[in-house]
């Protein structure tokens, strides 16, 4: 009798129930045992090597296992007494192609299923896997050249899955047919080329995502971009609303895919909205109508007025401040500088936060620019400049996070009212050294994302002291955030890691309750008043002091190559720091992540200066290798 080893598998019965279980390792005279139904379960049960019965594991060649995947002869014929949970082990890995999964259905049919059940589909059922998988293609990253398109083996898996799960029975030959018949059509349809082939709308719908958007189709091969818009005008034909989205806003403006055709995308968004009443869809139909893109540059307000409605009760961004604009120019609507500004402030502090967390894809830049404006009405430009100051440092890290239609006109806007509004501010000629009499300004960003902020303090031979503020991390912190500073005297406005004031003119300083005069002191705070510092509620520290606080030019950074990669499909980008010079959109790249190296995909390469980088550099990881 054959000793027993780890993988074999023993049965054993009690109470008159018989169970199976897969052995994996002795200990102490004892089998250690999994049930086979769930070898990885965490409950293992340990039996007596005298009371069970041994079935162990049967080693076969390639040839003779390959006469099994295809049915031409049964588990029995082959081994003896079917083992219900027989494991069997190979010479060498086997391959089960599209030819042996159709010539084991037509066995299957043949031979009646009640006996296919137990001479084939249980056996291959527990084989699958462990000793052969199905047919796949390589490279596994594209299909003759075609990337995301499925795999010959992922094709025939449902096919494969639908033989041996589904409960046949004898009477179901009109059903099998069908199946043969579709893996007769997969197999036919793999015989084509790519653009020849006909894959189910599904298939069809995943490649249209894959480059729905501009970056990945700059990166597509011409022959993918072809396919690309074969699919989206198959399916636009068939209503399927993935395919109408991504034509409709690929004629809004063009791409590399459509010349732009404003009525054609109007089109296709009014009948995007007729089964999908997206306020997204709304505020784009609000646009067409604003600029008149549809009538040779003539307006249609009252219609613009009435998506931007739909857009805003929707909480669309966009269709807000548009309103914002209507009222202040009064167009359509009767004039109001109060709605207007109401509008827009109310949008403002909501985005602020998002620039203050570091995320610059959004919509603060265009925001920040209607509160420059709307300061600018009310006759302040020192305090325009100041917004308009955040809406191109907005609008220029936008621009590299994503390509949007519309965002060079944006900056363009920005520039101008820049240059306009400049000289008639008190900040005409930046200063690199700016004084005031708090430092709250500067802090600010981090006390409203309810941070805690540690400020150094240390004595100067002078007498005074500097005071070092930097963002306390918290606990597994992958993404610690940074100061978001405006300081207009110095026409700044950027991310900084710390911030050093030095103390001018001291009028009453204290720690703790009591009048500080020592060389060296740290607090911790976590709201702030101009003079006084507070740690849940208690007061730490009240400095009533001038500051002074020197300020780099932001052209003396250094500039950084960036690239941003999505761990799941439409999810949220993340920067890696990029020294390998041949990297571009579309590479397929490894990358360190909270759990361990991971292959991802590269959707945008970018530089920054160290200025504008929402994390300090020492803080981003690095793209390891292309893969």
């Amino acid at each position: 009798m054959k000793p027993i080893v780890p993988g074999d598998v023993v049965g054993h019965g009690k109470r008159g129930k018989y169970d199976y279980y897969i052995v994996l390792r002795t200990e102490k005279g004892k089998l250690v045992c999994a049930d086979c139904d769930d070898e990885y379960e965490e409950e293992l049960i340990r039996l007596d090597p005298e009371k069970v019965d041994h079935y162990p594991s049967v080693t076969t060649d390639r040839d003779t296992l390959r006469k099994l995947l295809r049915y031409e002869t049964s588990f029995s014929d082959l081994f003896g007494d079917l083992y219900p949970y027989c494991r069997l082990r190979c010479e060498e890995p086997v391959v089960m192609t599209g030819e042996d999964l159709l010539a084991a259905m037509y066995k299957c049919k043949e031979r009646g299923f009640a006996a296919a059940k137990k001479e084939w589909v249980e056996p291959v059922r527990a084989l699958f896997g462990t000793v052969f998988n199905l047919e796949e293609d390589l490279p596994l990253e594209s299909v003759d050249g075609y990337r995301f398109l499925p795999q010959k083996g992922q094709l025939l898996l449902g096919d494969f899955t639908a033989l041996i799960w589904r409960g046949w029975n004898d009477t179901d030959g009109a059903e099998i047919d069908k199946l043969i018949k579709r893996t007769e059509n997969t197999l036919k349809m793999l015989s084509l080329s790519v653009p020849q082939r006909d894959y189910d709308d599904g298939v069809k719908e995943r490649y249209i995502k894959a480059f729905d958007n501009d970056d990945m189709l700059k990166a597509a091969t011409d022959a993918e971009v072809a396919l690309w818009v074969k699919y989206v005008e198959e399916l636009c034909e068939k209503g399927n609303t993935t395919a109408l989205y991504a034509k409709a806003y690929s004629l809004y403006g063009g791409n590399r895919a459509y010349a732009c055709d404003w009525c054609g995308s109007r089109d296709l968004l009014l009948k995007l909205m007729e089964v999908d009443e997206s306020p997204f869809l709304a505020n784009t139909l609000g646009y067409l109508f604003y600029y008149g893109r549809c009538a040779d540059g003539k307006p249609d307000y009252e219609k613009a007025f009435y998506y931007y409605n739909i857009g805003a009760a929707g909480g669309v961004y966009e269709s807000r401040y548009k309103l914002s604009d209507m009222y202040r120019h009064g167009y359509w609507v009767k004039k109001n500088a109060r709605i207007a500004a109401g509008l827009a402030r109310e949008l403002y502090y909501e985005n602020l936060r998002f620039i203050q967390e570091g995320r610059t894809d959004g919509k603060f830049a265009d925001i920040a620019l209607r509160m420059g404006h709307l300061r600018l009405d009310g006759g302040d430009a020192d305090d325009a400049y100041w917004y308009y100051l955040q809406a191109e440092f907005a609008i220029k890290q936008r621009m590299r996070d994503c390509d949007r239609y519309g965002d060079s006109a944006v900056a363009d806007g920005i520039a101008k009212a820049i240059e306009e509004v400049l000289p008639q501010t008190s900040y005409r000629k930046p200063r690199h050294t700016v004084y005031g009499w708090s430092a709250l300004p500067l802090i600010s960003s981090a006390l409203d994302l309810n941070r805690r902020v540690e400020a150094k303090i240390k004595r100067l031979k002078n007498g005074q002291y500097s005071l070092c503020f930097r963002i306390l991390p918290l606990k597994g912190e992958f993404y610690p955030s940074r100061f978001f500073v405006t300081i207009p005297e110095a026409h700044f406005c950027g991310y900084m890691d710390r911030i050093t004031v030095k103390t001018a003119k001291i009028e009453r300083f204290a720690i703790g309750g009591k009048l500080f005069d020592g060389d060296e002191a740290v607090i911790v705070f976590d709201e702030a008043t101009d003079s006084d510092y507070y740690f849940y509620g208690e007061r730490v520290m009240h400095l009533c002091a001038d500051f002074a606080l020197k300020i780099p030019s932001p052209s003396a950074g250094k500039t950084y190559r960036f690239a941003s990669v999505m761990f799941s499909e439409g999810g949220k980008r993340y920067d890696y720091l990029c020294n390998l010079p041949d990297i571009k959109v579309g590479d397929e790249v490894v990358v360190p992540s909270p759990d361990g190296d991971v292959q991802t995909r590269v959707v945008r390469v970018f530089e920054k200066n160290e200025t504008e980088t929402s994390l300090p550099i020492s803080k981003y990881k690095s793209v390891l290798n292309k893969a």
